[in-house]
């Protein structure tokens, strides 16, 4: 064994502050064993856990029946070795320990959870795919891969159909090709998270997530699709799915030359960050509630006005929804970009007549504001409106002669962040208020480079009230909102 690790002095800790070498007692060696697994398990690298087991009698051994290990090449004594040593050599002294702590430890113990990071897999070697065998042996539940690649990874069936495995997070350091089974999926996984995978073939994809009847959670992150036709995700089970390309450097175009299709009757909530899709078919999504989408780059697919065929089929597919977050992206304003999209007649003959409650940014320009006052006959049951607005106004807007949406008679909450007080601003307030039957709060947020917004609310106090029990509440931010937080 490579590792050398160095025992440090053995302290006890004693009752009521007596010497313990008198009083005899070790409060800590007296810890029930499952409570000394969970503090352990806090600990970030095995290699600390064993380090740390000289400090108590009962911890000598603690580290043989750990449910949950954690191994990293980052760790300070690998990264110190490799400022003498090759990467080769640590890389073998490093799997080395893990085989030692994994061929020690009691057989008959269950792996709650396995996470390798930093692990550099060479093609010729067969390692990685040992452990994960080992691992499926003793009921694996949850799996955490970080791995550096010289060449496609593959999924081994022993892994695929281990059936006490619920979680699994693969992570490629740079992008490389995860290769799928062609006809099994896991049996009894819930939440699969991929990230820096590439994807080649749409059928095995379709086929494996298909094939893994209990999954309900999918993260692909960072993925890279630009070899597939189709990104086909059919799914009964399926109950939240995450697209997010919106990382520094993703190593491909996101869906652009790719078409979109979801189906999946049982899923509550989509997430998508990335750049839009060539084409999106959503197809049975009865049950979502939840989505946030962010679009990055809209102007740069083509001509904005000839895309809104494919924003009409977004928004089609969406019409169940009880929440929707538009927020900024890569500091593109999504809902500024979807204007003349929006605009379009067929675009607004979809009814959310499901959704609770609406977030977004918005610039407070003559376009998007007028743009906002038509969206709400889109949403004839929202409840509550949250709206960041960003950057200033340019040309000012009027909604004296836009009839009265049919959204104000349930609205209840509004809440308004980054407010400056500009007069598009202060004209959708009135407008609100004005037309608000059922508004019982609005909520105003001074953006933090107001300082004295005195005359500006006694301004928006003296505007007429349709509702005689709203309460409008001013808030002084110290720092500017988070906006990925909406």
């Amino acid at each position: 064994m490579a590792v050398t690790l160095e025992n440090p002095k053995i302290l006890r800790l004693s009752e009521g502050g007596h010497d313990d070498a008198s009083e005899g007692i070790d409060r800590i060696s007296n810890l029930p064993e499952s409570i000394l697994h969970h503090i352990f398990s806090l600990v970030e690298d095995t290699l600390d856990v064993i380090t740390a087991s000289a400090v108590s009698r009962k911890w000598r051994y603690i580290w043989l029946s750990m449910p949950s290990l954690t191994f990293s090449t980052f760790h300070k004594i690998w990264s110190d070795k490799r400022k003498t040593l090759s990467f080769h050599k640590v890389n073998e002294e490093f799997k080395d320990f893990v085989n030692w702590v994994l061929m020690s430890q009691n057989s008959s113990i269950t792996v709650q959870s396995f996470c390798l990071c930093g692990y550099i897999h060479e093609s010729d070697d067969y390692t990685l795919y040992r452990w994960m065998s080992f691992l499926a042996d003793r009921k694996l539940q949850e799996l955490g891969l970080m791995v550096f690649s010289d060449g496609p990874v593959e999924l081994p069936h022993f892994l695929v159909s281990c059936e006490s495995l619920v979680y699994f997070k693969f992570v490629f350091g740079l992008h490389e090709v995860l290769k799928l089974p062609s006809s099994a999926g896991f049996v009894g996984l819930n939440m699969l998270s991929l990230m820096n995978v590439k994807f080649l073939d749409c059928v095995s994809f379709r086929t494996f997530i298909s094939n893994c009847p209990v999954l309900e959670h999918l993260n692909l992150l960072a993925c890279v699709f630009s070899d597939m036709k189709t990104l086909d995700i059919a799914s009964v089970s399926l109950k939240s799915l995450v697209i997010d390309n919106g990382y520094p450097d993703p190593g491909g175009d996101g869906l652009r030359n790719c078409e979109l299709k979801v189906t999946c009757p049982g899923l509550v909530s989509f997430y998508y960050n990335s750049p839009l899709a060539k084409d999106f078919l959503l197809q049975d999504l009865n049950s979502l509630e939840d989505i946030f989408l962010s679009i990055d780059s809209l102007t740069e697919y083509g001509v904005v006005n000839d895309c809104h065929h494919i924003m009409h089929k977004v928004f089609k597919g969406i019409s169940n929804i009880t929440v929707l977050k538009l927020p900024a992206a890569l500091e593109m304003l999504c809902l500024e970009y979807l204007y003349l999209t929006l605009a379009h007649p067929e675009c607004f003959k979809t009814s959310f007549c499901n959704l609770k409650s609406l977030k977004l940014i918005l610039i407070p320009n003559d376009q998007s504001m007028n743009l906002m006052v038509g969206l709400l006959n889109c949403f004839p049951n929202l409840e509550a409106l949250t709206i960041c607005f960003a950057w200033y106004e340019t040309v000012e807007f009027s909604v004296e002669d836009i009839p009265s949406p049919s959204v104000t008679y349930h609205l209840k909450m509004v809440e308004l962040l980054e407010v400056r007080g500009g007069k598009n601003e202060l004209e959708f307030m009135r407008f609100l208020l004005k037309h608000g039957r059922a508004l019982d709060r609005m909520s105003i947020s001074w953006a933090a480079d107001i300082k004295d917004p005195k005359d500006i609310t006694s301004e928006i106090m003296k505007f007429p009230r349709t509702s005689s029990t709203v309460v409008l509440k001013f808030l002084q931010l110290k720092s500017e909102v988070d906006v990925s937080s909406l």
